[in-house]
């Protein structure tokens, strides 16, 4: 909701201006990707150190949705990045005319 607000704001301030910002989720949605099939999400080099280096695959490293991407992308911003780890947040940008 916070961010609808933010978007709101930037386009009726009427600022041609380009924002760049961090949207933190709760959670990455309903992903198409499983644990059980880590070289779908992961490199295969990612896969082949996690034994090495005593890491599981779990959900940490699942993508965020397609979805919430998206509904980013409808809400007229231009998705710059999307962290597995970091928080699941996603790096985006707004265009403001």
């Amino acid at each position: 909701m916070l961010i609808i607000i933010l978007i709101y704001i930037l386009i009726v301030s009427g600022i041609n201006t380009e924002y760049i910002f961090r949207l933190p989720q709760k959670d990455k949605g309903q992903t198409a990707f499983t644990v059980d099939e880590p070289n779908r999400f992961l490199s295969c080099k990612a896969v082949k150190k996690r034994p090495k280096q005593n890491i599981e695959v779990d959900e940490t490293g699942l993508p965020i949705s397609q979805e919430y991407l998206r509904l980013i992308k409808l809400a007229g911003c231009k998705v710059v990045t999307s962290s597995k780890w970091l928080k699941q947040s996603v790096s985006v940008m707004k265009t403001v005319c």
